[in-house]
C-alpha cells in the first residue's frame, strides 16, 4: 500500500464499507432477538427496552467506527507523508489565462488550494499559543463554580434567544500552584509537546520538491494572473487578471445592486456603529463592541467562476473579515438561526433530506419529483421585505426591534473595496457576510409560507435548502405549471428555474427516484465535479484525514429502513404484550 493514491485509498475504505453491510444486517437480526427476549422480563418498559436497544447498537457502530479508524491510520501511516505518486485528476485544473504552465506549476496547483506544504517550525508562535492555551484552561478552573452577574435569567425576556455574548479583553492569568492536577497536566502537555511535535519536526519529510516549491513562488508573484477556486466542483482555475477585473466591473456597474463611493466610507461608518449601540441593552453594546475590530477596513470583493455557464461569469464574493460589520453579524446569526432552522421545510444539508424523505410511502401514479432554484438569491432581496420578515418571525417585540436595527446596519453599511475603489452594496445581502444564510432562510420561509396559504393546492412535500427547493407534485402536470407561474410571479425580484420529472430527479448530491410507490436515493455528482481530495501529503493535523472513514453514502436506505423496522416491530410487539 505504499505510494498508494488518496483516490485509490478512498475507494477502498468505501469497499470495505459496503462489505459490512450484510454483516450490519446480521447484527441488527441479532439484536431484534434479544430485545424481544427481553420483552418476557418483568419490569421492562417500553422506555427501558429502547434505552437498551440504543445503547446496543450505538455499542456496535463505535466498534465499528474504531475498527476503520484504526485500520485507516494505519494505512495512510504505512503510506507516509511524502506522497510521491500522488496523481492529480485531469480535470482539477481550468486554464483560462494566456499563460502556460509549467509543469511544476501544474504539479501544485492540481493539489488543490486547501493543500499545505511542509514549513519550518516557528517556536516563538508555537510557545505564543501555548501559553494562550495553558492560561484559558487556568481561567476555565478559576471561575469554574462562580455565577456571571450578566447572566441573571431574570433579565432575559420569554422566547428571546440570547446567544454567548463576548467578554472584554484581559491578560490576567490566575496563578499557578491552586490546583495541582492542573499544574501536573500543564507540565506533561509541555513535555508532550516537545517529544512529539519540536524533536520530530526535524525528521518531517517535505511534501514537495524544490522545484515544486519554486513554482508557488513563482504563480504566487505572477501579476498577470489570478487564481481562484472554481465556483462548484472544487476545481482551480487560473485567470488572466484582467478578465477577473474585466468580469468584475461588469457586475459593478449594475445600479440596483452597487454604488460606487467618492472615498473610503470607514470613518463614518464607525461613528454610525458607535450612535447606534449606545440604543442597545448594556450587555448587547458590550458585545458589540468587543466583536468589532478597533482598526476596521472595507471588505475585500472577489469571483468565484462558473465554469458550468457560458462566458464564465462570476460568483460575487464580499468577505467581512476585519469589517466594521462583522461582529454584528455573527451577533445576527445566533439570533437568526433558531428561528430559521425551526421551519418546517428547512433542510440542513444531505443528510437530514435524506431521513425527511425516508418515511414518504405511498405514492401514487401520476407522482411528479420537482425542483426549484431560485435565481441570485442573495443580491435579490430587498432589504424592506427581508428586514420585515426577521421582524414578524421572531416573537419577543424587544429582541424583534434590535435585530431589526442591526440587520439593517449590516446591510445599509456593506461596503468593499476593489481594484482601488469603494462600492456600496444597496441591495439584497452579501454571500460572505455571516448572516446572509439566516436572513435568505427567513425571507425565504415568509416569501413561500404566505404563497402556500394562499394558493389552494398544495405540494405533498415541500423541503428548502436555501434557494434550492424539492417537491413532490401529485396534481399533474397542467397544474403543477400553473403552480409554478403563480410562484414565479408571487414576488417581484424573485425568479425560479423549475425541473421536474416523472421517474428520477437530482437534489443537492442525491438523485432522488420513484420506485413503486416509495423513494429511493443514490449519489449525484455535478458534471463540473473534479473529484479532486485533500491529499494525506498535505501538511494538516493527522485527524483531518482519520475522518474519512465515518462519510456515509447517500444510498442509506436499505441500512435507514432495516434499523426502523427493527425499531417499530419492537414498539409494536410491547403495545400488543400490554393489551
Amino acid at each position: 500500500m505504499i505510494g498508494l493514491p488518496v483516490m485509490q485509498l478512498r475507494n477502498h475504505v468505501i469497499r470495505v464499507l459496503y462489505s459490512k453491510q450484510s454483516k450490519i444486517n446480521n447484527q441488527l437480526t441479532e439484536l431484534n432477538r434479544q430485545l424481544t427476549h427481553l420483552l418476557s422480563t418483568p419490569g421492562h418498559t417500553i422506555e427501558v427496552v429502547n434505552r437498551v436497544a440504543d445503547d446496543m447498537y450505538h455499542h456496535k457502530f463505535k466498534k465499528l467506527k474504531a475498527a476503520k479508524a484504526k485500520k485507516f491510520a494505519l494505512l495512510i501511516k504505512s503510506a507516509g507523508r511524502n506522497y510521491a505518486s500522488d496523481k492529480p485528476s485531469s480535470n482539477s485544473i481550468v486554464n483560462l489565462s494566456d499563460y502556460t504552465l509549467s509543469a511544476n506549476e501544474e504539479s501544485v496547483l492540481s493539489r488543490g488550494l486547501k493543500f499545505c506544504p511542509t514549513k519550518p517550525l516557528d517556536k516563538t508562535q508555537l510557545c505564543g499559543d501555548l501559553e494562550d492555551f495553558f492560561r484559558r484552561l487556568r481561567l476555565k478552573e478559576f471561575f469554574h463554580n462562580q455565577s456571571h452577574e450578566d447572566s441573571s435569567p431574570s433579565e432575559t425576556p420569554m422566547n428571546q434567544a440570547k446567544p454567548l455574548l463576548k467578554r472584554k479583553d484581559s491578560v490576567w492569568t490566575p496563578p499557578e500552584s491552586r490546583n495541582l492536577k492542573l499544574d501536573l497536566y500543564i507540565n506533561c502537555f509541555c513535555n508532550r509537546v516537545h517529544s512529539e511535535v519540536i524533536d520530530k519536526h526535524y525528521r518531517l519529510l517535505y511534501n514537495l520538491s524544490p522545484s515544486e516549491r519554486a513554482a508557488i513562488t513563482s504563480l504566487r508573484t505572477n501579476p498577470e494572473i489570478i487564481i481562484k477556486q472554481v465556483d462548484k466542483g472544487g476545481a482551480t482555475v487560473v485567470m488572466n487578471r484582467s478578465d477577473h477585473i474585466l468580469e468584475a466591473n461588469k457586475q459593478l456597474k449594475k445600479p440596483q445592486f452597487y454604488t460606487k463611493l467618492q472615498c473610503d466610507p470607514t470613518t463614518k461608518y464607525t461613528k454610525d456603529l458607535a450612535s447606534l449601540t449606545k440604543t442597545l441593552p448594556a450587555e448587547i453594546k458590550d458585545h458589540i463592541e468587543n466583536a468589532t475590530s478597533p482598526d476596521p477596513r472595507p471588505g475585500t470583493f472577489y469571483l468565484l467562476p462558473k465554469i458550468h455557464k457560458e462566458g464564465n461569469p462570476g460568483r460575487p464574493i464580499i468577505s467581512g473579515i476585519g469589517t466594521i460589520t462583522e461582529g454584528i453579524s455573527g451577533y445576527v446569526d445566533t439570533i437568526l438561526k433558531p428561528f430559521a432552522t425551526s421551519t418546517p421545510s428547512y433542510i440542513q444539508d444531505t443528510t437530514d433530506f435524506l431521513c425527511k424523505i425516508q418515511p414518504i410511502k405511498n405514492l401514487p401514479q401520476n407522482t411528479l419529483l420537482v425542483t426549484l432554484d431560485v435565481e441570485a438569491l442573495y443580491t435579490n432581496i430587498p432589504h424592506t421585505d427581508g428586514l420585515e420578515a426577521i421582524r414578524n418571525v421572531i416573537p419577543n417585540e424587544e429582541t424583534a426591534e434590535y435585530t431589526y436595527q442591526l440587520a439593517k446596519f449590516v446591510l445599509t453599511h456593506n461596503y468593499f473595496e476593489f481594484n482601488d475603489a469603494f462600492y456600496l452594496q444597496t441591495n439584497g445581502t452579501a454571500m460572505g457576510t455571516r448572516m446572509a444564510p439566516q436572513f435568505a432562510n427567513i425571507f425565504m420561509a415568509d416569501l413561500e409560507q404566505r404563497f402556500l396559504n394562499s394558493y389552494p393546492l398544495k405540494p405533498r412535500v415541500y423541503f428548502r435548502f436555501i434557494d434550492d427547493i424539492f417537491m413532490i407534485w401529485t396534481h399533474g402536470l397542467d397544474a403543477l405549471k400553473k403552480f409554478y407561474q403563480e410562484f414565479n410571479s408571487f414576488h417581484n425580484t424573485i425568479n425560479f428555474t423549475m425541473e421536474y420529472s416523472d421517474n428520477a430527479i437530482n437534489f443537492l448530491d442525491t438523485t432522488v427516484k420513484i420506485r413503486d410507490d416509495h423513494l429511493e436515493t443514490s449519489l449525484y455528482r455535478k458534471p463540473t465535479d473534479s473529484r479532486s481530495y485533500l491529499q494525506p501529503s498535505s501538511f494538516h493535523p493527522q485527524h483531518t484525514f482519520g475522518q474519512l472513514y465515518t462519510a456515509r453514502p447517500c444510498d442509506t436506505t436499505k441500512f435507514v429502513q432495516k434499523r426502523k423496522t427493527v425499531t417499530n416491530n419492537l414498539v409494536n410487539y410491547i403495545k400488543h404484550s400490554h393489551n
